[in-house]
């Protein structure tokens, strides 16, 4: 198989595994938080390095988590589960991971460019090896905070330099007064709703000209508006597995859910993109954020 034709079907996997989610599985991601205490959805973490997996990495082992029902959201290779003395299981089905590699090459002025292509990698759940997995597991007194408890999510909704005011009828953030629009805490059913819809519209913020300048759409239902959205909700939920936070934060709201199946049904790669402009404004948030002045009081 060609390296183009192995590019074609990483990306039209990925599309695929993330349509089947968001059209029968919606329901069990909101959820499986709760039912796995010390382990968040989007937080798949290598066994052997101890780092997140990132970007669109985080999706598919979401996926991976909630059609196989594994307690531990914790993955290796299979070299890797051997150089800790843990052996994968006869059998066990390995999950596909994506990565970016480049190759050099020269154009016809005879300058070098560098052309990105995609690669991938397999990884086991450490439920999928035997041996003493117990050096590499979540420690069970251990469990994540809900996000309104959370030290990092309060000192970041402190420290951000967009201004939030609060009193609006609905949530949104305004681009051209770098401005996030709030209801009243008392219009949210508790502070964890709060926070999560903060977080939501604190990574719309990142889109902004001065910031990482993302195209926001013109309107609801046009296609830049529709990833502009999914790109928020990804990165709210990338942001609390990075502070460590139960919640995941994806809407069921038919009318979002429509507007993002049709831009993956219609671009491959748009799930791709989504997910690196999520994983970006995380970045941009915790690099920028998260280490400034005294968290807000609960």
């Amino acid at each position: 198989m060609t390296k183009s034709a192995t590019k074609i079907d990483m990306y039209q996997e990925v599309t695929n595994a993330m349509i089947e989610l968001l059209e029968t599985d919606l329901p069990q991601w909101k959820k499986g938080w709760k039912t796995r205490p010390v382990t968040n959805i989007f937080g798949g973490v290598n066994g052997s390095t101890g780092e997140l997996y990132k970007g669109v990495n985080r999706l598919i082992l979401a996926k991976a988590m909630i059609n196989s029902d594994y307690k531990y959201n914790v993955w290796m290779t299979y070299k890797q589960a051997q150089a800790k003395n843990l052996q994968v299981k006869k059998g066990a089905k390995s999950v596909r991971l994506a990565y970016y590699n480049v190759i050099e090459k020269e154009n016809k002025e005879g300058d070098i460019e560098t052309i990105p292509f995609l690669n991938s990698f397999c990884v086991f759940n450490i439920s999928q090896m035997d041996g003493d997995i117990s050096a590499i597991t979540p420690d069970e007194d251990e469990t994540l905070t809900p996000i309104a408890e959370n030290e990092t999510a309060k000192t970041i909704f402190a420290n951000t330099d967009v201004k939030i005011e609060y009193g609006y009828n609905s949530a949104c953030y305004k681009p051209y007064i770098d401005t996030i629009c709030m209801p009243n805490a008392s219009d949210f059913v508790n502070l964890d709703e709060q926070f999560a819809t903060l977080g939501h519209e604190l990574v719309h913020s990142t889109g902004a000209e001065k910031r990482l300048n993302r195209q926001y759409g013109k309107k609801f239902g046009d296609t830049a508006y529709a990833r502009e959205e999914l790109v928020a909700e990804l990165g709210a939920s990338f942001l609390c597995a990075e502070m460590g936070c139960l919640e995941t934060t994806l809407t069921n709201h038919a009318s979002y859910l429509k507007s993002w199946l049709q831009v993956l049904k219609a671009d491959k790669r748009a799930i791709f993109k989504a997910s690196a402009d999520a994983q970006k404004a995380v970045n941009y948030i915790l690099e920028n954020w998260s280490q400034k002045k005294q968290p807000i009081a609960a």
